[in-house]
């Protein structure tokens, strides 16, 4: 599984062994969001980063969790 934790600034995402309940260090991706950049770019770094993390180990995760803060 894919873990995901966006945050106003930032993206953190890793795979996550769930037998173990370990995140596998080698896919551990940090990486700057721009905030008040377009929705698009936003949605990029988002992506990017995520490819990034998941194509550091061949993976067949089905599964991606995103932790994200709501802003009412």
């Amino acid at each position: 599984m894919l873990g995901a934790d966006i945050g106003g600034t930032h993206i953190t995402a890793a795979l996550v062994d769930l037998t173990t309940r370990s995140i596998l260090p080698e896919t551990f991706v940090r990486a700057p969001v721009n905030a008040h950049g377009a929705a698009e770019d936003i949605i990029s770094a988002w992506a990017a980063a995520i490819q990034e993390s998941c194509g550091s180990l061949y993976t067949t995760a089905t599964c991606i969790s995103i932790a994200m803060p709501l802003r009412l």
